[in-house]
């Protein structure tokens, strides 16, 4: 340090010299300027070190990456399949579970249902050698497993993260469907491809599983649990799909 090196006061504004030996109180106020340029140095040295992501952090710029090669109209066009997963998302959100004088659940008269119900039928016919239990639970989990095979395959296999929001929204809205079937474990009003659940109970999915895991009395429960996880899996995808758009726009214009 020579001795004609000078530092201004933090505290006070007073400007003082320093000198090669001894602490450095300000001259004014007595304010300590030893610790005031060491912690200055340490500041400026940590603004200089690189940043270190989180892993967490990778993982979110890996799942919210854009593919940059994408013509415009792509963006354009997925920006209106976002908004079509938020408004018949948000729709599907706020549909009860309970079922009407028919035996049906409003969400069971969607056309989603359509969609969901050759997969259910076929999971009992996969999971069939695995015994009973796990046959009556296929159908429900194979809503599930199609579906979220399809988000891993678009993430990791494709690299189309938009894509993989869209097949998380499937997984929510699948979820949802079968919420209804929980519920009615044991009230037994459902109108079942068999016939009214009350007169085919054996064949009522949900009825046997709970049985099963002596789990009967919290069927509704479990069903609101259901119901809240299938919500915010639909928030979860309208976030991710608006992520990888931001991204996109970010980066092309």
């Amino acid at each position: 340090m020579s001795t004609n090196e000078t530092i201004k006061c933090p505290k006070c504004g007073h400007t003082n010299t320093l000198t090669p030996r001894g602490l450095h109180l300000c001259e004014a106020c007595s304010f300590d300027l030893d610790m005031h340029r060491f912690n200055k140095n340490a500041r400026e040295k940590q603004q200089r070190a690189p940043k270190r992501d989180s892993r967490s952090q990778r993982f979110w710029d890996y799942i919210t990456a854009a593919n940059l090669d994408e013509e415009s109209t792509m963006f354009y066009a997925r920006i209106v399949v976002l908004a079509v997963m938020v408004v018949w998302g948000v729709h599907f959100i706020k549909m009860g579970y309970g079922v009407d004088y028919r035996g049906i659940a409003e969400v069971n008269n969607s056309f989603m249902h359509l969609i969901n119900l050759p997969v259910h039928e076929a999971g009992h016919i996969i999971f069939q050698p695995f015994g009973r239990f796990v046959m009556f639970l296929g159908g429900s989990l194979m809503q599930l497993l199609l579906p979220l095979g399809i988000m891993f395959f678009f993430v990791f296999k494709s690299r189309d993260n938009f894509a993989g929001a869209l097949g998380l929204w499937w997984v929510a809205q699948s979820l949802k469907d079968v919420v209804p079937y929980i519920n009615d474990a044991g009230a037994l009003k459902l109108m079942l491809l068999t016939g009214p659940a009350s007169l085919v109970p054996h064949t009522h999915d949900w009825r046997q599983i709970l049985i099963s895991t002596h789990l009967l009395e919290y069927d509704t429960a479990i069903a609101a649990g259901a119901n809240f996880i299938s919500g915010a899996l639909f928030f979860l995808s309208f976030i991710w799909g608006a992520a990888v758009l931001m991204n996109y726009y970010r980066h092309r214009h």
